[in-house]
């Protein structure tokens, strides 16, 4: 199963989703009426053949990163609208609702390289992309709807759908809420609401593609934070069977902690606890069977300096080879007077997988085949992979002989496969046989490059766009066929027939 991963990465407790991950624990604001222009988006509705159609994955997500964001009073700060393992993606909508009484929304747009990127900047159509930031009197609001336009083929995959970029103009803390404009009927018609917790995913057909989304969060109050240290245990070195290691539950930016206590969940089948030490008055529990680490202390001298400070540290044992998540959930920070600290909560995380990285371009196609005019369009089909163990994002560069045509940045799960598409102008071309060919950048870590380039099989034929080569059309054969039996066949009867006379 596909595995979403954000770093660093909010506590995923028992009974919770990863959409009440990111969110503060305390009351959602109430969403207020929103008003939406919807638009009837008829070139991206086409007729299904049954051609490659593939049901969506079920574990497409939506999510905003950075979250949560923290930032300072007066300094910008940008959040993505990211999609995650999504297939046959052909256009989305979106409305994000956040506070303006501590934000100002400055900025949305589709950056460069976004994941519905057309091949024909012409082939794409953006029916809203817009910021309100005063939307009422407690809230912003930003929409976009975009499209892709025939004959742009659906995107397979994961990237950015776009960026906001916002202004903290006060101290506080807010959702980013993710959600939909729909219609609500009421008991004096139908009224259009906001929708949360999903977004629109639409296929090339306008069928709805199945997803779950996750809000942002955004705090300007300096709370303290819980987290495991390092957040991320992977290789190199490769922790094989047999070997140890410690990691540390710490906690950043508290004054007057007094007492503690957190649990600690493990995949059993890959890691056992050997122990965990902490400060004096120390309380432990280690269920090997749940794989969970219970710890419980009260300080004998409080740390009242905000700093960086070491809670417990937990020494594992690896037993096999795979990748969890070491949960931090159910964390209490509390001070003298037994009052409970508001705090932030970060996961974990292990890997002892050999990690690989190889991307490869694996076939090229053109339309047309093997020969057009100079002047006319070319659509070069690049067909990548990517070999590796790790989502990789990487760009790549087609070319007509030892002239560059265009570059696009693809990003490819692992073990996965896609498709880029460029559309090469042929105008100005010298006529003769050119060599298309394709190469990947080179990501980190990789180590056979040899499979980054690839030669499309049979060279492409520019022709001078003055010389009109005729060929004679199939149908005119066809006819002319017929005029000469017909011909043959009415000259044997009056020859016949004056015989007979």
């Amino acid at each position: 199963m596909a595995k979403l991963q954000i770093s660093p990465k909010p506590h995923l407790g028992p009974g919770e989703n990863l959409k009440k991950s990111f969110l503060p624990k305390k009351g959602k604001n109430t969403i207020c009426t929103c008003v939406v222009i919807t638009l009837l988006l008829s070139t991206a509705v086409m007729v299904n053949s049954g051609s490659g159609w593939v049901p969506p994955s079920p574990d497409t997500w939506v999510y905003m990163d950075p979250t949560p964001k923290i930032a300072s009073i007066g300094e910008t700060f940008t959040v993505t609208v990211n999609v995650f393992n999504v297939t046959n993606l052909y256009s989305f909508e979106f409305c994000l609702l956040y506070d303006t009484t501590i934000l100002d929304g400055l900025s949305v747009e589709l950056p460069p390289g976004h994941f519905l990127t057309p091949v024909d900047p012409t082939k794409i159509f953006i029916a809203v992309l817009e910021i309100n930031d005063a939307y009422n009197a407690t809230h912003g609001q930003v929409l976009v709807e975009v499209t892709l336009v025939a004959p742009e083929q659906p995107r397979n995959g994961s990237g950015t759908l776009a960026k906001v970029t916002f202004n903290p103009t006060a101290l506080g803390e807010c959702d980013l809420d993710l959600g939909r404009m729909g219609i609500k009927q009421t008991p004096h018609g139908p009224v259009v609401v906001f929708i949360p917790d999903k977004i629109t995913l639409s296929d090339r057909y306008g069928d709805p593609i199945e997803h779950e989304a996750a809000d942002g969060y955004f705090s300007d109050i300096p709370k303290p934070w819980v987290y495991v240290d390092p957040p991320s245990i992977v290789p190199p070195p490769v922790l094989i069977p047999g070997e140890n290691f410690p990691i540390n539950v710490n906690v950043f930016n508290v004054t007057n902690l007094h007492s503690f206590e957190f649990r600690l969940a493990y995949n059993t089948t890959l890691l056992d606890v050997i122990n965990a030490t902490g400060p004096t008055n120390f309380t432990l529990d280690i269920n090997k069977t749940l794989g969970v680490v219970w710890v419980n202390v009260t300080l004998v001298d409080p740390i009242t300096t905000p700093g960086n400070e070491t809670l417990a540290t937990v020494t594992f044992n690896v037993t096999a080879i795979g990748e969890c998540d070491l949960d931090l959930y159910n964390t209490k920070l509390t001070d003298l007077a037994s009052t409970p600290i508001e705090h932030y909560t970060f996961d974990g995380y292990f890997n002892n997988k050999a990690i690989i990285h190889d991307v490869a371009i694996t076939d090229i196609t053109t339309a047309p085949i093997s020969t057009v005019y100079a002047g006319k369009n070319v659509t070069i089909t690049v067909f990548v992979k990517n070999n590796g163990t790790e989502i990789e994002t990487f760009d790549v560069t087609t070319y007509y002989d030892n002239t560059t045509i265009n570059t696009r940045e693809a990003t490819v799960l692992a073990g996965d496969s896609g498709t880029l598409g460029f559309l090469w102008s042929t105008e100005g071309v010298s006529p003769g046989n050119c060599t298309i060919w394709a190469e990947a950048s080179t990501v980190p870590g990789e180590t056979n490059t040899a499979n980054n380039k690839f030669v499309k099989e049979g060279k492409l034929r520019v022709l001078p766009s003055e010389e009109a080569e005729f060929v004679f059309p199939v149908e005119m054969v066809a006819v002319i066929v017929i005029i000469i039996i017909v011909a043959i066949a009415t000259t044997i009867f009056y020859r016949r027939k004056r015989r007979r006379a």
